[in-house]
């Protein structure tokens, strides 16, 4: 696979694997909490198990189906805050039985909303009290993710920090040279490498949504 192609997998695992410490970064309630679970943990399954079993092709063709799907329902649900004549109602049609094909050609399920509407708090917090860290787990999480790109400046740490940062496991390609002016583009297989970057990802994917979070939906 190329380098574009794996790092769309490991965005895509590490998206999924951040729903879980979203529900109590967001405040989920405990009886909402098992679906939004149970997608976590079913889409992350599925899209590694593609991944790493080499079902790539077939898992991408399935994950943009699935996106597309996404897309065409909030456009429509979109147009039905502003169609108070409904006079599109008839395109509901439309958005059904595309949302019924792609069910029926995907095992994806739904991916969930953020949590719209979280109620913030101008108290202070005692320090690493529980109120403390969900209030600022975006400072938290963003100075650990800071460590990592601090570490590849210093050479002692470069290599480590390499290994979180970095996709690797390639298995062909070559630099430009007088021999191949253009190179030859790298391709990538999956191995034990991507754990660590899924990890690395994973906190970028957290530090997103609180930034979406503060300064677009709230």
């Amino acid at each position: 696979m190329t380098f574009l192609h794996k790092l769309f997998f490991i965005i895509q695992l590490s998206y999924y694997l951040h729903m879980l410490p979203e529900l109590y970064f967001q405040r989920i309630k405990k009886e909402d909490q098992q679906p939004k679970i149970i997608h976590a943990v079913c889409g992350f399954s599925v899209v590694a198990l593609a991944y790493f079993l080499g079902f790539q092709r077939i898992a991408l063709v399935l994950i943009t189906l699935h996106y597309l799907s996404q897309a065409i329902s909030y456009a429509f649900q979109l147009i039905n805050v502003f169609d108070r004549d409904e006079k599109y109602a008839s395109l509901r049609l439309f958005n059904s039985v595309v949302f019924v094909l792609v069910r029926f050609s995907t095992v994806q399920e739904m991916a969930i909303k953020p949590g719209l509407g979280r109620k913030s708090s101008n108290k202070n917090p005692p320090i690493l009290s529980q109120e403390f860290v969900i209030q600022n787990h975006a400072d938290i999480i963003a100075s650990v993710a800071m460590i990592f790109v601090v570490g590849l400046t210093i050479q002692s740490t470069s290599a480590l920090a390499n290994v979180f940062i970095s996709l690797h496991h390639n298995v062909t390609g070559e630099e430009p040279s007088h021999e191949h002016p253009t190179g030859l583009p790298f391709t990538y297989e999956s191995g034990y490498k991507d754990y660590f970057a899924v990890f690395f990802y994973t906190l970028i994917c957290i530090i997103m949504h609180a930034v979406l979070q503060e300064y677009v939906l709230d």
